[in-house]
């Protein structure tokens, strides 16, 4: 099993991750801006970021997030995909613009 070290959530446990309310978002050319509202802060993030951002918009779980990647970068391992997720979701995290709890 992975961890998300941050968290120490491992890959397959139930969780939920939301976008907070005050986050704003612009498509760009593939990629996204998202802009927190409270802060008055601005990111950006590349292809792949928008990929996953989009999944969270959809509601997807990260495994079913990956498996999309999956099919889009096939020259890029699961696992090496688990990892680049996990590691997204905690920036997201870590910068207030997600919420991510256990459902169980």
């Amino acid at each position: 099993m992975l961890t998300i070290s941050i968290y120490n959530i491992q890959w397959g446990e139930p969780i939920s991750v939301k976008i907070n309310t005050y986050v704003r978002t612009v498509d760009q050319e593939g990629e996204k801006v998202l802009l927190d509202t409270q802060r008055g802060l601005f990111y950006g993030i590349d292809e792949i970021g928008a990929d996953i951002w989009r999944g969270i918009e959809s509601g997807l779980g990260i495994d079913a997030i990956v498996i999309q990647l999956h099919y889009k970068y096939t020259n890029v391992s699961k696992e090496q995909l688990h990892i680049d997720v996990g590691n997204f979701i905690t920036e997201l995290k870590r910068n207030k613009l997600i919420k991510v709890k256990r459902l169980w």
